[in-house]
Order: structure tokens, then sequence, then C-alpha cells
């Protein structure tokens, strides 16, 4: 299989590191305050606290994630290996088909000769092109986690295929990542019969585009004209 899946505490620890004890991710018009509230939403309220409290140096706080993680790794193994199991078995009945819809729609070949996708104990899951990996959380059920992999595998592909594109049409690199993430509607048209739950979208400031998106793949229309009017739409809203 191209994606494999692990669980990486250094990797784990650096979500923490960079979205939660810090805001390195996109905003999208989301509420800051609780988007962090909900990444920890299934963690221990004990530990929560500590690691929260922002009065506390932030080195401190990341020794206590780092400390905590390694004592959930070692108290749940038999979770994560039957976890990982679940998960491969079933994205290895729809890789093939998944991947070739990709290349067959969007009509560029595979950027990638493997995605790195880690399980993580927070909520939020970022992707990172430079290095094509994504983020599972492990307290999705696994259908949610079969349309996580294909909406982060269709930012991976796009973005190594069409940035370049986007920016050549006067894109800047915010106006990307809302194509980007409002393109994932595409999911509940052509890609439907690959996931299990409906793509959905929590992100305000992609919305609007999103609606566009998918009037557009009611109408059955080419990925070359979507995106080209996609790219207008953005241009004329801003």
């Amino acid at each position: 299989m191209i994606i494999k899946f692990y669980y990486n505490k250094v990797k784990d620890l650096n979500n923490y590191t960079n979205n939660y004890i810090d805001t390195s991710f996109p905003e999208y018009g989301r509420d800051i305050s609780l988007m962090k509230k909900n990444m920890v939403s299934f963690l221990r309220p004990s530990f929560v606290g500590k690691i929260s409290d922002e009065t506390i140096p932030k080195e401190k706080r990341i020794k206590d994630i780092n400390d905590y993680l390694d004592h959930f790794e070692v108290e749940n193994k038999s979770f994560f290996c039957e976890n990982l199991e679940s998960i491969e078995n079933l994205w290895a009945e729809r890789e093939e088909k998944y991947l070739s819809k990709l290349v067959n729609y969007f009509g560029k070949e595979l950027p990638f000769k493997e995605i790195s996708a880690y399980f993580t104990t927070l909520t939020i899951c970022p992707y990172n092109k430079n290095e094509d990996y994504f983020y599972l959380t492990v307290w999705s059920n696994i259908a949610s986690q079969i349309t996580s992999i294909c909406h982060e595998t269709m930012h991976l592909y796009f973005l190594h295929n069409f940035e370049e594109y986007c920016f050549k049409n006067s894109l800047i690199e915010s106006d990307i990542l809302n194509l980007n993430e409002a393109l994932t509607v595409m999911l509940n048209f052509q890609f439907s019969n690959i996931l299990i739950t409906h793509e959905k979208n929590n992100k305000p400031s992609t919305k609007s585009l999103q609606s566009h998106i998918a009037g557009l793949c009611r109408e059955k229309k080419d990925f070359k004209y979507i995106l080209d009017s996609s790219m207008n739409f953005i241009k004329e809203e801003t």
C-alpha cells in the first residue's frame, strides 16, 4: 500500500506542541479557543488542566505531555495495535480504487510513492506536504477515519500537482489553502462509493466556495472546469 499507518509518540508530541501549545494551523474562520478545547476533549481533565495552564512555562507543559504520552502508549498498546490493524485492513480494500479515481479524475499522476498516516491523541489532524504525512485521530470511528484518509490524501495530491498552477493564476497562499479545503466536497460526488460516511465542512471561510464547487459537481463538470471556475470565484470575492 502507498499509505502506511503508524503510531509514533514523537509525531504525536509534535502535534501537541505545534497545534495545542502553539497555533500553527490555519484558522479558516474558526473559534481557536473552542478548537483547542475540543482538541483535548477525550483526555483526562487533570492532564488537560496542567497543559492548558499558560502560567506554567512552555517547556514544562511539553514535558508533561511527553510523560503522559509515554504512559498512554504503554498502557494502551493493544488499543493502538487493534486500531492500526483495523484501519490497514479496511483501507487496503479501498486504496487502489481511490487512488486510481484521483488520477483519472484530476488528470495527474500520483506525486508520491508513500504517505505516512500517524495516529494522534488529539482531535486535530493536520497534513504536511513537504514530508507527505498526515494525522488520524485515534478517537474517530473507523468509518470516519476512512473519510479522513481520503480527505487528507486529496490535500496532498492537489498541492503537489496544482499549487504552482494556482500561484500562476494569481492566487495567494491563503486562497490556495481555502481552495484545497473546499475541493474535498468532491468526495461526496465523484468518490462517494469509496466513503462510508459523508464528508463534512467545519471551516467557515470555505463554505461559500464549497457550495459553489458542489453546484458544479452536481452539473457533472470536469475538474479543469471546476478548478478554473473556483479560482475565478475566489478572485471575485476578494
